[in-house]
């Protein structure tokens, strides 16, 4: 079963559960004059999947607060001091109340529709499980149980179990080895039921596009369906022509002349791109730097990794609202770490993305004293400088979903 968030305008939000058949209908006499969030008499399910419906948008208005609270504390439980099998007995203990809230949801509803609370509550339990694990390279005694999982609603705690699933089959008996992880991949997938196989394969297919091919070579032969099969042989073709256009871009990249106070001047792309490279290593003079470069703009620094899957995302994502930002004096500046990277994957990912603007990319050393300076904790991170040089925290989440307008007002950029 699929689970879809469903928007109609100003006029609902909610969540669809679709296997078979659902037909929506709302009544616009009785609509109120706010957005109806998730289910109320104004608007109708019918058909094989409506109870279904029904029945997850009532569990979710069901102690909104209640287990909003809950779902703050299983956040906190990995950054938290306890051991790991503390941290383990509080995820359970989290979880436990879920399922007590669910029990007394359930005395007013059917029980035969309890499995769809059952299998949100388990994915998203074994999800967190999986993560801990990789974090703190738990034993895979530890995660037995939750192998054996099969989510029967694919949706957001679903493909989330499957995806930090594949991450930890690709370790061996709990450690990683970026040379061996598609070695132990293959060994691994063995271990899973067979119905989860499929997915598993089709959630890990790297980022890196210089590794896809060879990734699907060395798993095609555990795949079990054929339309499954069909997709990554036809991606295998896709992906080599992506390859070919990237390096064509390369090729055709313009040398960037003349000194610049952000780095040693690199490519200049027919998309739109400029490329440096610094070794600077203090934040403070880095930052000083990249302030009089752009003097009198606003500037969003977008601190990112080529191995991180979130960044990407970002980027990609990013187009429409950097055709917006074109239209005032906001510049948008990409920082790429050179953690576990090279300078020739980074010019390849600008290449693949076709990300407009300005690239860095920087050292470790400058790196974390960014992290530190800025206490920032991962990839993507983002800072945001109005025109005056004022730095102003949080502003930018991320660039993909920025509200243009809310900016310039929380921050009186133009």
């Amino acid at each position: 079963m699929n689970q879809i968030w469903f928007l109609i305008g100003d006029i609902y939000y909610g969540e669809l559960l679709v296997s078979k058949d659902l037909h929506i209908v709302i009544d616009k006499e009785k609509v109120p004059s706010r957005k109806i969030k998730f289910y109320n008499k104004s608007i109708v399910f019918s058909g094989s999947d409506a109870k279904s419906t029904i029945f997850a948008n009532k569990w979710t208005l069901y102690k909104r607060l209640k287990k909003s609270k809950i779902l703050k504390q299983i956040k906190k439980v990995s950054n938290s001091q306890q051991s790991t099998s503390g941290k383990i007995n509080s995820l359970t203990e989290a979880f436990n109340e879920l399922d007590d809230l669910a029990a007394k949801f359930l005395k007013n509803e059917s029980q035969e529709l309890a499995w769809v609370i059952e299998d949100k509550n388990k994915s998203k339990y074994y999800k967190e499980l999986f993560a801990l694990s990789l974090r703190h390279k738990a034993s895979w005694e530890l995660c037995e149980q939750a192998i054996q999982h099969q989510p029967r609603i694919l949706g957001n705690s679903g493909h989330q179990y499957y995806v930090l699933q594949s991450f930890f089959l690709k370790r061996v008996e709990g450690s990683y080895n970026p040379d061996d992880y598609l070695l132990a991949m293959k060994t691994n997938i063995h271990k899973v039921e067979p119905r989860n196989k499929d997915y598993i394969v089709l959630s890990a297919i790297p980022e890196d596009i210089d590794m896809i091919e060879e990734y699907i070579t060395t798993l095609l032969p555990t795949i079990n369906q054929e339309w499954a099969r069909d997709y990554l042989e036809n991606l295998i073709n896709t992906n080599q022509e992506s390859i070919n256009e990237i390096n064509q871009a390369i090729e055709q990249a313009n040398h960037l002349t003349g000194a610049s106070t952000l780095g040693e001047p690199l490519k200049e792309f027919a998309f739109g791109a400029q490329t440096y490279i610094s070794d600077e290593s203090d934040a403070v003079v880095f930052l000083k730097n990249l302030l009089n470069e752009f003097q009198g703009k606003a500037i969003i620094v977008d601190l990112w990794a080529t191995w991180c899957a979130p960044c990407i995302t970002d980027m990609k994502g990013s187009k429409v609202v950097k055709e917006e930002l074109a239209e005032i004096p906001i510049e948008v500046v990409y920082i790429c770490t050179e953690n576990k990277s090279s300078e020739e994957k980074w010019t390849k990912r600008i290449a693949e993305i076709k990300s407009t603007g300005t690239h860095i990319y920087i050292n470790n050393k400058l790196t974390n004293a960014l992290m530190e300076k800025f206490e920032l904790s991962g990839y993507p991170s983002y800072l945001f400088f109005d025109e005056n040089g004022k730095y102003h925290q949080g502003v930018v989440q991320r660039i993909s979903n920025l509200d243009v307008e809310k900016l310039k007002k929380s921050t009186g950029t133009y």
